[in-house]
């Protein structure tokens, strides 16, 4: 069993304390993509919506998107800027900036935000790119009070809950099989990329993996295929596959491929004397996951079906902690750190020539 906590590790900041603060938070958007538009904004509405969880939340919503284009005028619930100077209503002292750039840019987007005094963020995965942008992140962090954390759906998944409370009882997991696989032609083909496949769904695996096993000892494999759409291809984005052997001993399996016809969410891990596969939400219109439990002989003992809704849920736990303190979720950027160095060294491994971050979208202007 791992040591840390569920849903802790060791926070980068000094813990707060609970209830300093009672003051509703607002949220400002930068990137106004497929992230921020369809996954953030949607995902706010649904936690502040819930129950007593709305007195966290204040409104407006801001968006910082320079191409005028992509703004939604006629909500009225959502406020845009082109620019982070150009920003107004927004006390940085009581908003949390949710970073929804491409990942090459995310350093830059965080840069460009302390500038302006926010401090609270909430960035899209993987943190960055390179070893050169996190030393350069852990040190913009150390000069200023900026606190940062990274989506993690399936840390604050229902379903992962789940599986951590078997451990009690069936032990340590000798081999862990993470597959994510989605069809990822349109926003490939047009020109909508995150560089490889290790910048897509893999940075969620990986976090899941370290999560439920550990830390990693090294990396064993890595493999990457060109997405190809007739006579055009596309480097390293077709399927990607990794495999872990981390300190607990527990080997990891991980794969993702864009090319895939169907999407598929699903982990099985395998232990001494049974084996559980699950299947988390296979995207935000389907709030539900599935958990079956093996014997040795492959006969299913227990079978659930029950409510699983990760990325409100972690973006509840997120504003929680940035309004009143406690300890700092596991997703901070500690934790994100080993991450991006395996995603690094499955791309070094490659041969894929990771650039470190580029500029995209002008934010400060």
């Amino acid at each position: 069993m791992i040591t840390w906590p569920i849903k802790q590790y060791a926070p980068s900041q000094p813990a707060r304390v609970l209830g300093q603060s009672a003051t509703r938070m607002r949220s400002l958007i930068l990137g106004f993509g497929t992230a921020g538009r369809r996954l953030h904004i949607p995902c706010i509405y649904k936690a502040r919506n819930h129950g007593d969880e709305g007195a966290l939340w204040d409104d407006p919503i801001g968006v910082v998107e320079p191409r005028e284009g992509l703004w939604r005028v006629e909500d009225r619930e959502l406020r845009f800027f082109p620019s982070m100077a150009d920003v107004c209503g927004f006390d940085p002292a009581s908003t949390v900036v949710h970073v929804c750039t491409p990942p090459q840019t995310h350093l830059a987007a965080i840069q460009a935000a302390i500038e302006q005094g926010y401090h609270s963020f909430i960035c899209e995965k993987p943190l960055v790119t390179s070893r050169g942008d996190m030393d350069t992140l852990q040190s913009l962090q150390a000069a200023s009070t900026a606190d940062i954390l990274v989506v993690a759906n399936w840390l604050h998944s229902n379903l992962t809950d789940s599986l951590v409370s078997l451990f009690d009882t069936l032990g340590q997991p000798r081999c862990i099989t993470i597959v994510q696989d989605k069809p990822r032609f349109s926003r490939t083909s047009t020109g909508v990329t995150h560089g490889t496949v290790f910048d897509i769904e893999i940075p969620h695996q990986v976090a899941l993996a370290i999560y439920l096993a550990g830390k990693v000892s090294f990396l064993i494999q890595a493999e990457a295929s060109d997405m190809r759409i007739g006579q055009l291809r596309f480097p390293h984005m077709g399927r990607g596959h990794i495999e872990l052997q981390h300190r607990s001993g527990t080997l990891t399996r991980i794969s993702s491929d864009l090319t895939s016809p169907a999407r598929r969410r699903t982990i099985e891990l395998l232990f001494e004397d049974a084996s559980v596969v699950g299947h988390f939400p296979i995207d935000a219109s389907e709030c539900y996951a599935h958990l079956d439990i093996f014997d040795q002989h492959r006969r299913i003992t227990t079978s659930k079906i029950f409510p699983d809704d990760p990325l409100t849920e972690c973006f509840r736990c997120f504003y929680e902690y940035f309004e009143q303190g406690g300890e700092c979720p596991i997703s901070n950027i500690e934790f994100n750190k080993q991450i991006v160095s395996v995603l690094n060294e499955a791309k070094h491994v490659c041969g894929i020539n990771n650039n470190s971050s580029r500029q995209w979208i002008n934010f400060r202007r």
